[in-house]
């Protein structure tokens, strides 16, 4: 049995192998030499790439570029271009091996699609990189950064603007990379187009406007704002509608379009706001106005919440009528809240009626 075995292993085995390590040979050529090339280029990419690319990092970081762009800020490998690059050329570079590799083993099915293959791959790992990147560059942009909500806000919206662009953009490189004329596409969609366009007219008008609205800013989430006939508290910001809590605590969901063809009043960005009410007296006690207007005057001014201006705080005769004299106080305060303002409006009645009462008058009704 040995004997066969030795016999089998001179006259077979020996010849294969010296066949296939034959430089000459057609075999070493066209098989052990690109399957040796795949398997390596495939090994380099999960193995040796990570640490080149995190030598790159480093150099970048510490080496003398830093001083010469000024960089003062350092970064983790993480939060870096390499990183983002990593797993996209992996990817791309393993298609590329085991294409190959297919290609050995069914060369006529396989080498008709591989520049197909590859210009996908290449494709979809560009794409996939530039996500990664977009990521990363967002997310050290929030990091170490006491960012308001303002700028966290538009962060967002631009990721989210940048993510649809990279989608797009995606979608019609593949479809070039695929052999698809994207000329043609547009031009057969025209027709299906221009209904659509009318369909998707309000959806990109409220998507146009929810963009403009996160850059001008013109009310952000908690602040009061009356537009039109909507008046409410702002909860939430997206880029089709906003949502808002009206003065019966009801949410009302708002196109974001709404608010490109309406005056916007910000009540909380306004730096004060204005108190203005009224006391009636009767007709009787009209000599007794004078001084009541001061003393409510006074009174308005020496109040810890009331800013006293050139023109403020004011109280005079508005009004006067067959059963009642109509007096009017006006006053400027500190920009507070709608429960702090009605606590405030109330408590300057009762001590304005007091006044009234201290004068020797008497509070009136209007007819």
């Amino acid at each position: 049995m040995s004997a066969e075995a030795s016999n089998y292993t001179k006259q077979t085995v020996i010849p294969s192998l010296q066949q296939w390590l034959d430089p000459t040979s057609p075999y070493t050529m066209q098989g052990l030499i690109p399957t040796t090339l795949a398997l390596a280029s495939c090994a380099a990419a999960w193995l040796v790439l990570p640490r080149v690319l995190r030598r790159l990092h480093k150099y970048v970081e510490e080496g003398p570029t830093t001083s010469l762009l000024g960089k003062s800020e350092k970064h983790p490998y993480e939060m870096s271009m390499w990183a983002a690059l990593e797993d996209p050329t992996r990817l791309f570079l393993t298609l590329v091996a085991f294409s190959q590799l297919g290609a050995l083993v069914a060369p006529t099915t396989v080498v008709s699609h591989l520049e197909l293959a590859w210009r996908g791959g290449l494709l979809l790992s560009g794409l996939w990189f530039l996500h990664r990147w977009k990521s990363v560059f967002f997310s050290r942009l929030l990091v170490g950064k006491a960012s308001s909500k303002e700028e966290l806000e538009r962060y967002l919206v631009l990721d989210k603007v940048s993510s649809i662009g990279i989608i797009v953009l995606g979608a019609m490189a593949l479809a070039e990379a695929s052999g698809v004329p994207l000329q043609s596409v547009l031009t057969v969609g025209g027709i299906g187009g221009i209904a659509t366009a009318f369909a998707a007219r309000d959806v990109l008008g409220n998507a146009l406007s929810g963009i403009i609205l996160q850059f001008i800013k013109p009310f952000s989430v908690g602040d009061y704002i009356t537009a039109g006939n909507i008046d409410g508290q702002i909860v939430k910001m997206g880029l089709h509608s906003t949502t808002l809590l009206n003065t019966d605590k009801i949410p009302m969901m708002v196109p974001n379009s709404f608010f490109s063809s309406q005056v916007i009043v910000n009540k909380s960005r306004c730096p004060k706001q204005a108190i203005k009410s009224r006391i009636y007296i009767r007709c009787s006690d009209i000599d007794k106005v004078p001084v009541i207007t001061d003393e409510v005057v006074e009174l308005l001014k020496t109040h810890p919440k009331i800013l006293s201006e050139q023109d403020s705080p004011l109280c005079y005769l508005s009004k006067t009528a067959p059963t009642h004299l109509e007096l009017t106080f006006s006053c400027d305060i500190q920009s507070l809240n709608k429960r702090e303002v009605l606590a405030l409006e109330q408590e300057l009645l009762v001590r304005a009626a007091e006044v009234v009462r201290k004068s020797g008058a008497a509070l009136g009704a209007p007819a």
